[in-house]
C-alpha cells in the first residue's frame, strides 16, 4: 500500500529561485564593440565606395554594385541577419552562400577553434546607399538596433570581377546551368541591365 502523505507547515521557505545558465533566448554576446567595428568596418567600406566610384556606368545596372558582407559565426540564424542596417542605409540582401572564416574575436563561452562554418550576404545598392551603410556605421547618434548589427559582422569587401566567373570543371561542352535574376522590386522589369532581354532566353 502507498504511505502516508506528509504536509510541510511553512513549505514556503524551502522554495527559492532556481538559477539558470545564460543561453538560449538570454542576451547574446557581440564579439565586437561598435568602436571595434567601427575600427573594422570602416576602412573596408571606404575601399568599396572608392571601387564603386571607379567603376563605369555600363558595369552598374541602375547604377547599383554587388558587395559581400561576411556574418560572424555566432549570428548564422536568419533571425539574427543585419536586415535593420542594410534596410535602413537602402541595401538589398539579393543571395547568400556558405563560407569559412576563422574570427578575430569570439564572445561564446565554448567557442569553437579554427575556421568555422558562417554566411557571406551578396548586398546590392547604389553609391550612396554604401555610403549612408559607412555613416551610420561611424555615427554616434546611430540607433542601438543598428549599432548591434554592426557588431555582428566579420568583414565586408567589394565583389571583385573574378568572384563573378563561372568555372565548369570537365571536358563536357553541353553542362546544364539553372539562372535566375532578380526582378527590380519596384518596377518587375530588368529593363536599363545589358545584356538581359524581359522574357530571359533559353539557354
Amino acid at each position: 500500500m502507498p504511505g502516508p502523505n506528509l504536509l510541510i507547515g511553512n513549505g514556503q521557505v524551502l522554495a527559492g529561485a532556481i538559477p539558470r545558465e545564460p543561453g538560449g533566448g538570454g542576451n547574446k554576446q557581440y564579439p565586437y564593440t561598435i568602436q571595434e567595428a567601427r575600427d573594422r568596418l570602416g576602412p573596408a567600406l571606404t575601399k568599396i565606395l572608392v571601387a564603386v566610384d571607379a567603376l563605369p556606368a555600363s558595369a552598374k545596372p541602375r547604377g547599383e554594385v554587388t558587395s559581400v558582407v561576411t556574418v560572424h559565426p555566432a549570428f548564422q540564424a536568419k533571425t539574427q541577419m543585419p536586415a535593420e542596417a542594410f534596410q535602413r542605409a537602402g541595401l538589398r540582401a539579393v543571395g547568400s552562400k556558405p563560407a569559412k572564416v576563422m574570427p578575430a574575436n569570439d564572445a561564446r563561452k565554448n567557442a569553437p577553434e579554427g575556421e568555422q562554418p558562417t554566411a557571406e550576404i551578396y548586398v546590392s545598392g547604389t553609391s550612396s546607399a554604401f555610403r549612408t551603410f559607412l555613416d551610420m556605421l561611424m555615427s554616434t547618434t546611430t540607433g542601438k538596433g543598428v549599432q548591434q548589427d554592426f557588431c555582428k559582422l566579420e568583414s565586408v569587401r567589394f565583389l571583385a570581377a573574378d568572384e563573378r566567373l563561372l568555372r565548369l570543371e570537365g571536358t563536357d561542352f553541353e553542362v546544364p546551368i539553372e539562372v535566375a535574376y532578380d526582378m527590380y522590386p519596384s518596377r518587375g522589369t530588368m529593363d536599363g541591365v545589358p545584356g538581359v532581354e524581359e522574357k530571359a532566353p533559353a539557354l
